[in-house]
This record gives structure tokens, C-alpha cells and sequence, in this order.
């Protein structure tokens, strides 16, 4: 039986037709002839002077490939036009790759300082590059007579793509274009490290976090009152919310979480959103929405409002029938409580989900140490996916941070880095990232990716205990996974076509495919196994965490 029939007999009942294509499509285009370039992207030794020679190198091989473009005399072919336009783009993706190491989880704050300088020349080069009219004239020039069905889906979004940037205009507007994608950069940057810097700090009582896990408990500070010291990161706060029973810490946490970088942050964000609707305005959209939806599958904002209209109604009755159970039962023990802010609402249904289902987080992450679950988890995606993955020892940022090799028949066909626990140096935001190191180019250069999370675990005799969803769960990890295989297993003839797709909503198909994988009881059991005793979760747990699940999904969903 090949390796696809087996994927699809054992994983048909779940996919249907049309995710099994999805993985049938993803696993064949992987075979391909093997890469030239596969040395690792991250070099050994990387310090901030090392960082800024190979980033500027990277961005010296690119004018050099735009020069090339440009220079070309007589008729344009894939050769002299896609080819090193796709060059330069492979370095702009390489010296980014590189900044994104350094500014995300490198530990050494000289390299983190060095790397958000190189991501403004980064900024500066792709403006500079998305407004050049030269480039633009090239590809208008270009007869897609002869080429390839990709080929021609290349120069159809990169002809678009100058449109949008204004390339095709007067020079005062291309300038003011450029301009305003510089500042849009540095202003989107300087949002986030606002937030990241933000050192916001509550202190919660005892009997506040009285049903907190007490492994998690352990691994934070303490006042001089006794009181535990819990930061602004998305791991405290989403614990917090799904452990605490105590609706004034909820409340107190989720306000100072979303007023993470103000004031700072306020006269940024207003700037930001002037500079986009700007840019937006000057390449002919009503609004930055229009502007951003037209590179997206659904095309337009009508599209995407006519859609999320449509599931709002259908999940209305259920949230309201919610919204009342969950009123109820806070009023059972604070009757003046008369409306339901996001803290009250994560409360109702953790209290219905313990009391009406009989499911308790703390019993549940038992049966998930971090390390059972990386098992499992890379075990499946080996089986699911039809590859092997070997653990290698070569030059990492952190002594926590794995890196392995992906094989398929022996083959090998990428390499991905997993930096998984959470460290004072990591800026990342969000439950958790992925990040492309180096696209995959069929014949020419192996994929690399890195998973960047704060899943628990990591410190000698932490067993690391894992939540199914939120920013420590076993949801995380998969949907990450999804993007990791997704880059690893997508190698194209050219690196501006592969990798993420031109719509950024379809990124999410192959992590959101998984992420509903991971629910079926076989898996779970599959990554379970007891911190104490090994046993996987029982049955009857499975079931309850199964009828309760769709608790609060219609909140989500409305």
C-alpha cells in the first residue's frame, strides 16, 4: 500500500474529498529533484555584527538581481524577468527570515537591537522595490504566451501587486507611495514593540487563585504580601481565564491586558490608520479593508461581510440561549450582576462545563505533559503527512531550541526549528507563530521554517502540564504544525509563488484542518498519557469533554 492509499484509508472518514486532495496535493509537491542549497539558514556564532553583514549581503544580491531585470534588452522571457525577480525576492525572504530570529526569541539583546535596524532596511528595500517603475514596465513588457500556467498566475499578481503600489503612476505619486509603505512598516513595528516592552504587572491573592493548577502556580513570583506576581503575556492571562474562579481578578487581568503599550501605543495606532487609509485611497480603494480584501480569497469586503452576516445569524439563538444560562448562573451567587462583560461570560461557562458536565481543566491537562505531547505530535504528523523527521544537532539560538530534518523516502526535503517555551527574550506575541526562514524552490533550495510558542515545560522537573486550546494547549501546538508542513512541503519553481499563498485566508486551511483532527477521541488518546501513571485519558472523560466542548462556541461564532 503507497503512502498516500494509506493516509486515505486511514484518514478518509475525517478529511472527505476534498481535505484529502488538500494533503494528496500538499505531499506531491514535495517531490521534486533534490535542492542545491539545504546548509542551514541560521549560521553558528550569529552575533549583531554577523547579523548585519549577511542581512545587507541578502539585500546586495537583491538590487543586483533587480538590475539584472532591468537591464534585460529585446523581448522579455521567464528567464530574464521572472527568474531574477523571483531572486530577489528569495533574498528579501532570507534576510528577513534572519530578522525575525533575532527580533522574535534571539536571547542576546545586541543581536534583538541590531535585528529591528535591519528590519528597517528590510522596509526600506521592499518599498523602494514594490514602487520601482522599471520593474513594472518589465512585466508589462512580458509575453505570457509561452509560459507555464504558474508562470502566468506569477506575473498576473506581480503586475497587480506594482498597481496596487503605484509603480504605474507619476513619479511625485510612486514617491509619496513609497513613503507611505516605509512609515506603515515602521509604524506596524513599533505598535507591536510597544506591547511586547510593556511590563504591566497585577498581583493576585491566594484566594483569588485558589483553583489555579499548582504547577503553575510554582513557576511565578511572589510579593512581600504573598501575593502572585502575573504579567501582561497571553499564557497568564488565558490561564488565568480558564482556571479562576474569582470574577474581580478576570475582570482586573483582561482590562490591564488589552491596555498592554498605552498611552504609547495611541498616537501610534491613529498614525497607522491614517497612513493606511492613505495608501489605500491612492491606489483607487474606498478604505484600507477594500484595499487589503482584494489580494484575499473572498476579493472583497462586501464578500467577507455578507459572509460573517450569515453566520452571525445562524449562531444568534444559540448565543442567546447561552448568554441567559450563563447571566443565571452568576446571579446564583452575585445577584447584581445584570450583564455579561468577556470575563463574566468565560466564568458561566467554566463554572457550567464543571458543574453541569463534570469536566475539570485541571483533571484534564494531567494527562498531557508537554513531552508525551511533542511525541505524539510529531508522530502523527510523520504518519499523516508520509515523511520521517530527525532530530539533528546543529546551531540553535537557545539550548531549548530543537531542529529537524525533514526526510521523505529518505529523501531529505527541508528542516524546521521548534522553540517551544516561553523565556524573558521572546518577544513573539500571540498563542503562537510560524515563521519561514527560506522557501522551498524545486531543484534549487530546501524549505526552512521555525514554531515559536509558550507551551509549558522546559525546566528540569517541570512536567509541563498542557490545556487542550489557548495559548498552552495542544490546539496551538497542531494548528503551528499545520503551517510548519505546509512550508516544508510546498516547493515551487519559483519562491514567490510558494510557501504562503497569495491569500492569506488560505494559509489557515492545512492548521485549521488539524486543529479539528485533533479533536477525534483516537488522537487525543493517541497524545495522552497520565504525569503519574501513563495511562492514556479514559473514555468516559472523553466523552464528557466532548458534550461539553460546543459550550461556548456560539459567543465565538456571534
Amino acid at each position: 500500500m503507497n503512502t498516500l492509499e494509506f493516509r486515505k484509508r486511514t484518514y478518509g472518514h475525517f478529511l472527505g474529498p476534498t481535505l484529502a486532495l488538500t494533503i494528496a496535493l500538499l505531499v506531491t509537491a514535495s517531490a521534486f529533484a533534490q535542492p542545491l542549497v539545504s546548509d542551514p539558514v541560521y549560521p553558528a556564532g550569529l552575533d549583531a555584527a554577523m547579523l548585519a553583514r549577511l542581512v545587507d549581503g541578502h539585500l546586495a544580491d537583491a538590487r543586483a538581481a533587480v538590475e539584472r531585470l532591468v537591464a534585460v534588452r529585446g523581448p522579455r522571457t521567464a528567464a530574464n524577468t521572472l527568474r531574477p525577480f523571483d531572486d530577489a525576492n528569495n533574498d528579501v525572504e532570507l534576510a528577513q527570515g534572519l530578522t525575525a530570529i533575532a527580533t522574535q526569541v534571539h536571547p542576546d539583546s545586541a543581536v534583538r537591537a541590531e535585528g529591528f535596524r535591519a528590519a528597517e532596511r528590510i522596509s526600506r528595500f521592499r518599498s523602494e522595490f514594490a514602487t520601482d517603475p522599471h520593474v513594472a514596465r518589465a512585466f508589462a513588457a512580458l509575453d505570457t504566451t509561452a509560459l507555464t500556467p504558474e508562470e502566468r498566475l506569477l506575473v498576473t499578481r506581480v503586475r497587480r501587486d506594482y498597481r496596487r503600489a503605484g509603480a504605474d503612476r507619476d513619479e511625485a505619486t510612486r514617491t509619496r507611495f513609497r513613503s507611505l509603505l516605509e512609515t506603515h512598516d515602521r509604524l506596524n513595528t513599533e505598535f507591536l514593540r510597544n506591547i511586547a516592552s510593556d511590563t504591566t504587572t497585577i498581583a493576585a491573592t491566594p484566594e483569588e487563585l485558589a483553583s489555579m493548577p499548582q504547577e503553575w502556580l510554582a513557576t511565578h513570583a511572589r510579593d512581600a504580601q504573598g501575593r502572585v506576581i502575573l504579567t501582561m503575556s497571553l499564557s497568564d492571562v488565558a490561564v488565568v481565564n480558564g482556571y479562576s474562579l474569582s470574577l474581580a481578578l478576570r475582570r482586573r487581568l483582561i482590562s490591564a491586558y488589552y491596555r498592554r503599550g498605552w498611552p504609547a501605543n495611541g498616537e501610534v495606532l491613529n498614525s497607522l490608520l491614517h497612513v493606511r487609509e492613505e495608501i489605500a485611497h491612492l491606489a483607487g480603494s474606498r478604505d484600507w479593508a477594500s484595499y487589503q480584501a482584494e489580494t484575499r480569497m473572498a476579493g472583497s469586503t462586501d464578500a467577507i461581510r455578507a459572509f460573517i452576516d450569515r453566520i452571525r445569524v445562524a449562531a444568534e439563538p444559540a448565543r442567546k440561549r447561552l448568554a441567559a444560562r450563563g447571566l443565571e448562573r452568576l446571579r446564583r451567587d452575585d445577584p447584581s450582576i445584570n450583564t455579561l462583560r468577556p470575563a463574566d461570560l468565560s466564568l458561566a461557562t467554566e463554572l457550567i462545563r464543571r458543574e453541569q458536565y463534570g469536566v475539570d481543566k485541571r483533571e484534564v491537562r494531567a494527562y498531557f505533559p508537554f513531552a508525551r505531547v511533542k511525541k505524539g505530535v510529531l508522530a502523527i504528523a510523520a504518519e499523516f503527512f508520509g515523511v520521517e523527521f530527525r532530530r539533528v544537532d546543529i546551531a540553535v539560538w537557545h539550548p531549548s531550541v530543537e531542529a529537524y530534518e525533514v526526510r521523505d523516502h529518505g529523501r531529505f526535503i527541508g528542516r524546521f526549528y521548534l522553540d517551544l517555551h516561553a523565556r524573558p527574550s521572546k518577544t513573539a506575541e500571540g498563542f503562537g507563530s510560524t515563521q519561514e526562514l527560506r522557501g522551498g524552490i524545486a531543484g534549487r533550495q530546501l524549505p526552512e521554517a521555525v514554531l515559536i510558542a509558550r507551551l509549558p515545560g522546559g525546566e528540569p522537573g517541570d512536567p509541563g502540564l498542557m490545556d487542550l486550546a489557548g495559548p498552552t494547549g495542544l490546539t496551538v501546538f497542531f494548528h503551528e504544525f499545520g503551517h510548519v508542513m505546509h512550508l516544508l512541503l510546498s516547493a515551487r519553481p519559483y519562491v514567490s509563488t510558494g510557501g504562503w499563498p497569495d491569500e492569506l485566508d488560505f494559509v489557515e486551511v492545512s492548521s485549521q484542518m488539524l486543529e479539528e483532527f485533533i479533536q477525534q477521541p483516537a488522537v487525543l488518546r493517541r497524545l495522552s498519557g497520565h504525569v503519574e501513571t501513563g495511562a492514556p485519558i479514559p473514555e468516559d472523560l472523553l466523552k464528557r469533554m466532548h458534550d461539553a466542548d460546543a459550550l461556548d462556541r456560539p459567543m465565538a461564532a456571534a
